[in-house]
């Protein structure tokens, strides 16, 4: 009854929201030849590549986080199994934009179908997959009726609920059931996660825990090694110690400014990094720092190797995916949109550095990971900005406790690591035992 009224309900609500999400594509300049992959039409090209396919395994990931974690994935099962046939669907232009660096001769990339019974078909005919992996939370109705009714298994990895899903999973059960009973596997993210999947319908003898697979995310993003030290001698900070703020959101900037104009007076060898989260606003944090009346620099009006005539007290960094190499450079690293703002950001990425990590009291995005590190202390989330002051005071007081936490961030990042490699070896247990 469910899979009927759906299939009744949804093309009205597609065709409805349509308008707008055409609007978003063509306002992103993203109207190309593919758009028709979303509505299951493949051009002659692509039916014949996916033709030459031998039953492949599909992973969809929907945008740039869950195209990270399939770049984890598929870098696993490349390293076991080279010549292994891949299709990945993705939604966003973005993903499709990340993802394409995937691609090679046994790797198609591709928009997944709007999940639309004869769209889904159709992908399901030209895709012909031993296996359908779904992303996180990326679970649409009729890929796994399809599914079903084709034998298919469908995999959920990298599972998790955030709290509003959980709420709406558990509202929702009864309808849910007849879906999420049919997922022959979901790989969830820690204990808590399996327990909360359960509770909201997945089916639980299905549920396992192997880790998250954020952690091989961040251990996948290049890092530069060598950037930290050709920063420190351009800028001539060799012998200074440096508080960085990274991922910021709009207010975090001028809290950082106003404590680093306090703490200077204590700390004459301090400096300051400033890495806003949307490097647009570089514009606007540099007003600010004129307002404050530091001497600073931007990052990409240096030119590395040759040393500044004066030493600037700031550094405002306006370039895009350099800040997983700056951490290397920060004393102290703060993690932004915690502060001010929602959610937080990802805070991974600064613990793979071995140097403190900082974080504010808003990282709905990340809690259980925050409370993860927070518990064997390799994360300081402070409740507002007179705890950071506090914190930050008795860091710079403290070599050993600075040393001791730099060490722990490091080691719960290491000890969590894995992931990606546990679900690709059960991804090829699986094809062993189907062939």
């Amino acid at each position: 009854m469910f899979r009927l009224i759906y299939n009744i309900v949804f093309p009205f609500v597609f065709v409805l929201a349509s308008p707008y999400y055409l609007w978003r594509i063509w306002k992103r300049g993203s109207v190309t030849k593919a758009f028709g992959e979303r509505l299951g039409i493949y051009s002659d090209e692509l039916v014949s590549r996916l033709a030459s396919l031998k039953q492949p395994v599909w992973i969809h990931a929907v945008s740039v986080g869950e195209m990270m974690l399939a770049s984890v994935l598929v870098r696993e099962l490349r390293e076991k199994q080279p010549q292994l046939d891949i299709v990945i669907t993705t939604t966003t232009v973005t993903g499709r934009q990340v993802g394409q660096k995937l691609v090679d001769e046994h790797l198609v990339l591709m928009y997944n179908p709007a999940d639309l019974y004869f769209t889904v078909k159709r992908a399901f005919s030209v895709i012909n997959p031993c296996l359908l992996i779904l992303m996180e939370q990326e679970i649409w109705p009729n890929y796994v009726w399809e599914a079903a009714n084709r034998e298919v298994p469908v995999w959920l990895l990298n599972a998790r609920l955030s709290d509003r899903s959980y709420a709406r999973f558990r509202k929702f059960k009864k309808w849910l059931r007849p879906v999420l009973g049919k997922l022959s596997l979901v790989v969830a993210q820690d204990e808590e996660d399996v327990q909360r999947l359960a509770n909201a319908g997945f089916p639980a003898h299905a549920i396992f825990n192997v880790g998250s697979m954020k952690f091989d995310v961040a251990l996948l993003a290049s890092v530069d090694g060598n950037l930290a030290d050709r920063l420190r001698m351009t800028l001539g900070w060799q012998n200074n110690r440096v508080l960085l703020a990274g991922s910021t959101f709009a207010g975090e900037e001028r809290i950082f400014l106003e404590l680093f104009s306090e703490l200077k007076k204590q700390h004459p060898d301090l400096r300051l990094l400033l890495a806003p989260r949307h490097f647009e606003r570089s514009g606007e944090v540099e007003d600010l720092c004129r307002e404050f009346g530091v001497n600073m620099v931007r990052q990409s009006t240096l030119k590395l190797g040759e040393s500044l005539a004066s030493s600037p007290e700031v550094l405002l960094s306006d370039m895009t995916g350099v800040l997983r190499s700056l951490f290397d450079l920060g004393t102290l690293n703060f993690v932004g949109k915690s502060l001010c703002g929602k959610g937080g950001q990802n805070f991974i990425e600064a613990a793979r550095a071995g140097k403190p990590v900082i974080v504010g009291p808003n990282t709905q995005n990340f809690s259980r990971l925050a409370a993860l590190f927070v518990r064997q202390h390799g994360l300081i989330q402070v409740k507002d900005t007179a705890e950071l002051r506090v914190v930050v005071n008795d860091l710079l007081n403290s070599p050993a406790s600075c040393e001791k936490y730099g060490e722990t961030a490091k080691r719960v990042f290491e000890e969590n690591l894995g992931a990606g490699k546990k679900s690709a070896g059960m991804i090829l247990q699986f094809l062993e035992k189907t062939d």
